[in-house]
């Protein structure tokens, strides 16, 4: 599903229950939180497939991110029982693509470490705001967010048939979005827990325009580049004043 209509269909519920508690409390909180995250099957793809800096031309290279742990922490804004705001800034420090060329002209295997730096502006719609009284303990919400991430390869490494190669490192930022939903659990007042399942479409990853070759030396290339994406779960705390 698209972007847009996620966060389309998130303002008009928000709308709604801000407009429904407007007289009630606000209050700030800080937060964290600390989880896993998974990659789906991605693909590694020529920034310029037939220009003349091409490397591995219509190609792809299959694989995936792999798994990492995850953190963020954050700053939010209670405006009703119903709807709430935060900034978080999270980090994935162990990510890493392996996969294999689809040509099979020309087999190789290739390898990098990927490293986002994620910041986001989130918006919340708490469900149990919305019908007091209905959950009990829990408080099941939805969310999405918008911010950007910047993305670091390093350690790109091809290994082929009698030759093997780097790429060099690159940094660079992308649009971040995500969609989610949870469910959080007072402690008292002021502290609650929270779990929480987030997609997370972090853009474009793009490796260094340099490839490195033991016989040919450095090469000048247009780079390659993935669309990274992850699946997260994440257990944190809220605290409120």
């Amino acid at each position: 599903m698209k972007p847009i209509f996620w966060i389309t269909g998130l303002a008009t519920l928000v709308l709604g229950a801000t407009a429904v508690n407007a007289g009630s409390t606000s209050s700030f909180y800080i937060r964290g939180d600390v989880g896993g995250a998974l990659s789906p099957h991605s693909s590694y793809e020529d920034i310029d497939p037939t220009g003349s800096g091409q490397s591995i031309g219509s190609a792809l290279i299959e694989g995936d991110n792999g798994s990492s742990i995850i953190f963020d922490a954050g700053v939010g804004y209670r405006i009703s029982p119903a709807f709430r705001v935060d900034g978080t800034f999270g980090y994935a420090p162990s990510l890493g693509f392996s996969g294999n060329s689809n040509d099979p002209t020309n087999p190789f295997s290739f390898s990098a470490d990927v490293r986002p730096l994620i910041g986001m502006v989130n918006g919340y719609v708490d469900i149990a705001g919305l019908m007091p009284g209905k959950f009990g303990i829990f408080q099941p919400f939805l969310l999405g967010g918008v911010g950007v991430s910047i993305n670091r390869f390093s350690g790109g490494s091809v290994a082929g048939p009698g030759f093997t190669q780097s790429v060099s490192d690159n940094t660079n930022t992308a649009f971040a979005w995500g969609v989610g939903a949870g469910v959080g659990i007072p402690i008292n007042d002021n502290v609650t827990i929270d779990l929480t399942y987030k997609y997370l479409d972090l853009g474009e990853v793009k490796g260094g325009d340099l490839v490195a070759d033991p016989v040919l030396g450095p090469v000048s290339i247009a780079g390659i580049e993935n669309h990274l994406q992850l699946h997260t779960i994440m257990l944190g705390l809220r605290f409120a004043w």
